[in-house]
């Protein structure tokens, strides 16, 4: 990523559901939480098979 592109935000999306934990610990990779029932998974497939990330997307230019 270069320093030009002017990236202000990055978003995080879940589940409502897992706002106070998130809240309570931060975020954490799905890996750290498998098996736990404190996951309410919204992408249970995660195809990019990174279990041990956490998923954002940029701001802009993908703000629509």
């Amino acid at each position: 990523m270069q320093k030009d592109e002017k990236i202000k935000n990055l978003i995080h999306f879940t589940d409502i559901r897992n706002l106070d934990k998130i809240l309570e610990k931060g975020l954490m990779p799905r890996k750290l939480l498998k098996g736990t029932s404190e996951l309410v998974c919204s992408d249970k497939q995660r195809l990019d098979g990174h279990r041990d990330f956490i998923s954002f997307s940029v701001e802009f230019p993908n703000y629509m």
